[in-house]
């Protein structure tokens, strides 16, 4: 058999092997599950890869994806794929205060968790944004210790930054398995 690897985009790899002169298996390794989809019949393979990057969109990526809470012309508030659940950042502009805009957010995540099938229980990552690192920091990471679920945190980066509205002084965004 021969092999030659075509690149697709960083997280998949498209195999091309010949098994004989009239056939070939296309097989495309996914994702951290490692799903081995065959693709057939092959298209025509182009240097660029376009025609079996888009038949594999057409064919995987795009049929199991969900959105979810899309009434913001910007964004959906909820998207699932393959298993994985992506909430978009969340923040609170109803108080002025962080200990009250990081309770109401994270009260929000519990219920988009719940509403995509899930709970903080599979949190698999958590960014945390504050507009005052040195000054929240303690009072955000308290509420966090006492809300996440202590047998099984994500991994967890927070960092200061700018904040769309001025009166907002945290945002948290996570994501968690099905």
């Amino acid at each position: 058999l021969i092999s030659r690897r075509f690149s697709l985009r960083s997280s998949s790899i498209l195999e091309l092997s010949p098994l004989s002169s009239e056939l070939h298996n296309f097989y495309t390794l996914f994702g951290n599950k490692n799903q081995l989809l065959r693709l057939s019949p092959p298209p025509l393979l182009s240097s660029s890869s376009t025609t079996c990057q888009s038949k594999f969109q057409h064919r995987y990526l795009s049929s199991d994806i969900k959105r979810l809470g899309t009434d913001d012309p910007r964004m959906s508030q909820i998207v699932t794929h393959n298993g994985v659940v992506y909430i978009s950042g969340q923040i609170d502009p109803t108080t002025d205060d962080i200990e009250g805009q990081t309770k109401n957010i994270l009260d929000k995540i519990d219920l988009l968790l719940w509403e995509a099938g899930t709970n903080k229980s599979k949190l698999l990552t958590a960014t945390l944004w504050l507009k005052h690192l040195n000054k929240d920091f303690q009072t955000v990471n308290k509420l966090w210790i006492d809300w996440v679920d202590s047998e099984n945190k994500p991994v967890r980066a927070t960092v200061e930054a700018n904040m769309a509205l001025p009166s907002l002084l945290v945002e948290i965004q996570v994501t968690a398995a099905l």
